[in-house]
């Protein structure tokens, strides 16, 4: 029974001891209301969503031979060199790889 009433007391004493002061529980932070003195009342708040980007199906590209930039296969330009069919993002690069004509 004395082990049973020691064992409380120290309980209590240990519950006692981890409140602070002003007798609110530790780990929970003061929540500001409207009202209060927060100094950073309605200055953070979330981003405006960012508009849904119209992407190209990344499967139809193709890469330049030349600049070696990703285009879509819709804007190919065919050059066959040495039995080789190439493909190009536009006339300029295939005229820029095919080097001046004689």
């Amino acid at each position: 029974m004395l082990d049973l009433v020691i064992f409380v007391a120290a309980l209590v004493g240990i519950t006692l001891a981890w409140r602070p002061a002003n007798g609110r529980p530790r780990g929970k932070r003061k929540v500001f209301s409207k009202g209060s003195a927060n100094p950073f009342q309605g200055r953070f708040h979330k981003p405006p969503p960012k508009p849904a980007n119209h992407t190209i199906d990344k499967g139809s590209m193709t890469r330049c031979h030349n600049c070696a930039t990703y285009f879509p296969m819709g804007q190919v330009v065919h050059e066959v060199v040495e039995g080789h069919l190439l493909e190009f993002c536009s006339v300029n690069c295939r005229n820029s790889f095919l080097g001046p004509h004689d």
